[in-house]
Formats: C-alpha cells, structure tokens, sequence
C-alpha cells in the first residue's frame, strides 16, 4: 500500500469594516504583490494564532482600530492558488469597532477608502473581488486559480517579478523591433471580460495580452490581428478604435532588442478558441480583477485605461 503525504495549505485572513453598504479598503504599495491593487485589512495567520486572534491583530496592526473577537463574523471561505502555491482565506465581517480606521503601515499601504460593495475601486486584488462577490451573492465558499490557470500538484509557478522599471528604460544601444498586439474583450453580462495568453513552460507560466513582431509587408492592425489568433485562437475581431489604444516601449527578454509595439482595442463575441500556437492557451478575466501579468508595463496601462475602455464599449 501507497503511503500517503498529507498536503499542507497555509491560511490567511481578511477583514471587512462594514458601515451599511460601504466597506474599508486600502491600496497595496511596495510590497511586491499585487502593488497598486486595492484589498482588504489582512494578513497570514502566525504560529500558535487561532484564525480570530489573527484577524484582530491584523485590523489593530494595519488599520488602527481595535474589534471585539465575538463581533467578528466568518462570511466566506476561500480556497485559492496563486504563484504555484495553495492557501485558504477566511473573510470575517464586523459591523462594530472602536477607533477610526486609518493607515498604520504606510510602507505597504495606502489611499484608504470606504468604497460601496457594489462599485469596488479599480483595480482589486482578483481574488478578494471574487471573494466579494461571491459573499454578495450570499454564497460562504469559492475557489480561485484553480480552473482558469489549469493548475494542480506540481504545475509551474507564475512568473512575475522579474521584470522592474529598468526594462523600460531605453539605455543601450540595440535594435529596434516593431512588433504589435491586442487587448481583445468581449461582454459577459454586466461584465467585461479580457483575453490573456497563457504560456506554460520549465520557466514557469507566463500570462500576458497577445503581441508579437511584424511580418515582411504587415501594418500594425493586421499584424496585431495575426498575433491574436495565432496566441488565442480568436478570429472574429471587431476594431473598436482606429488607432492604439496605447503604445508600448521596452526590452525584449535578455535585453538584447528594443521594442515598441502597439495595442489596438479589440472587440469579439467568441467565448473560446484554439491557438494555433501550442505553446498558448487562452484565458478570460474581468477587467478589474486581473491576475499578475508577466510585463508590468501592461498590467498598469490597462489598470489605468479601464475607465477609457468601458467608455468605448459604450458599457
């Protein structure tokens, strides 16, 4: 008989200030995940802490107000996967706190605010706006990571990290490479969607908006169109604008090439497609709750255009 190895799964909690429809909020700074996302009051839960102990230390150390352990309420459990790791989250809720809630950490946080559930700021970390949602919803569990990242025991890491803000700093001379992509969305709903490209090698995963250099003869928006499909497998592709979206500048991987590539804004109404690339598979999001993506130079520009972009599709 097989022994069996018990798998281990670490466990962190959040915490929601509730004032009627209103929740607190605070943007993640310098911490190297998820900077610029918005989230709630959490943290990991410390050895020999119950999941209550944790959660009270964690609003006095991050928010500055102090909650009565039987005032906390558990609203929702989360079983996530993110970077290759496993982790439960458990959202407790409270309508009852003394002080005021603030910034007390200000190396990792900031801009506080007390948001409507219903409108969450732009962007949330992907995974607290699922958990949201689903309590919402009054659902008490959810899982994320999992089948949109096709992971399971032993799947490659996401890689994120490696690239910082000197990838976009043009300080040697080396060629230029015209290249060109597409951030391709459909409606779901009441929601947006996003396509990414996910490329799974020994390296790890790798999730980005599809791109890729121009051909011998190609303009940009027909190059843009060919890379598309061949990394996403979607070919029914309206232009909703006649120019870039935006234009992107930076590195290519070992820094040996310059490249500068536009990004024309896609509509489609395909909900699946094969790329005719196997390295790729194709992955929807909403569009205010990314996963990381790989180039950080994308992951800020849509976080800073997703207004612009509702506003084209007229949503």
């Amino acid at each position: 008989m097989t022994a069996r190895t018990r798998f281990l799964s670490s466990s962190t909690v959040f915490v929601i200030l509730r004032d009627g429809d209103r929740i607190f909020t605070l943007r993640r700074h310098s911490t190297g995940w998820m900077d610029g996302h918005f989230s709630l009051p959490a943290g990991g839960v410390e050895d020999s802490e119950t999941l209550v102990q944790a959660a009270v230390r964690e609003v006095r150390e991050e928010i500055g107000v102090a909650v009565d352990p039987s005032q906390l309420r558990l609203v929702h459990v989360l079983h996530a996967r993110t970077h290759g790791e496993t982790w439960t989250g458990h959202f407790f809720e409270t309508t009852r706190w003394q002080g005021t809630p603030t910034v007390r950490e200000p190396q990792k946080h900031d801009q506080p605010s007390w948001v409507s559930v219903d409108d969450l700021p732009r962007p949330t970390v992907p995974y607290v706006h699922e958990a949201l949602g689903a309590i919402r919803d009054g659902r008490t569990y959810s899982e994320y990571g999992w089948s949109d990242w096709n992971q399971g025991p032993g799947a490659p890491a996401s890689r994120t990290g490696i690239v910082d803000h000197s990838w976009y700093v043009r300080t040697t001379d080396v060629p230029l490479r015209q290249a060109a992509g597409g951030i391709v969305v459909r409606r779901d709903g009441g929601r947006v969607l996003l396509a990414l490209t996910i490329e799974e090698d020994d390296g790890g995963t790798v999730v980005a908006l599809p791109k890729g250099g121009l051909e011998p003869g190609e303009d940009a928006v027909t190059a843009a169109r060919r890379e598309v499909f061949e990394e996403t497998g979607l070919s029914e592709l309206r232009l909703v604008l006649n120019e870039p979206l935006h234009v992107e500048a930076r590195y290519g991987l070992g820094k040996g090439v310059w490249i500068k590539y536009p990004l024309f804004l896609f509509e489609t109404i395909q909900t699946t497609g094969v790329p005719t690339d196997p390295r790729h598979r194709l992955a929807w999001f909403p569009l205010n709750a990314l996963p990381p993506l790989f180039w950080p130079g994308e992951a800020n520009m849509l976080a800073r255009l997703d207004d612009r972009i509702m506003a084209l599709l007229e949503v």
